[in-house]
């Protein structure tokens, strides 16, 4: 059983990071059925991977790494989390950073506004 589990990690990694033609679709549902038989050195392994792969720069699978960091946190632990949260938050920014780029002035004032609003909520509660 353990063979064949490091087998399929094995695979679950090296389709996260598009090698020997797996595809990373196909490991995000990999990942959510061996999830909980992965040992801590599994873990931290394909988290790095994960990360490593949402910095990079292939934009088309970065909602992907993203959704297997989140289903993979359950099981991440403290100093897993907080790198996760840094990363996710490094993406939000750059993410925002795109959009408002391509905001008109009407919209962008929209966002202002709204952004505003947020931060008042926030004093307030």
């Amino acid at each position: 059983m353990k063979k064949q589990l490091d087998i399929t990690f094995q695979y679950l990694m090296n389709g996260f990071q598009n090698i020997n033609g797996y595809c990373c679709d196909t490991s995000k549902y990999l990942l959510r059925e061996i999830a909980a038989q992965l040992n801590e050195t599994q873990i931290d392994a394909l988290f790095i991977c994960l990360i490593n792969e949402l910095k990079g720069n292939n934009e088309r699978n970065h909602e992907l790494y993203a959704e297997s960091i989140e289903y993979l946190s359950m099981k991440l632990n403290q100093k897993q989390l907080d790198n996760a949260f840094e990363c996710l938050n490094e993406y939000i920014c750059a993410l925002c950073e795109t959009i408002l780029t391509k905001l008109n002035d009407k919209q962008l004032d929209r966002c202002s506004a709204f952004i505003h609003g947020l931060k008042k909520k926030k004093i307030d509660s």
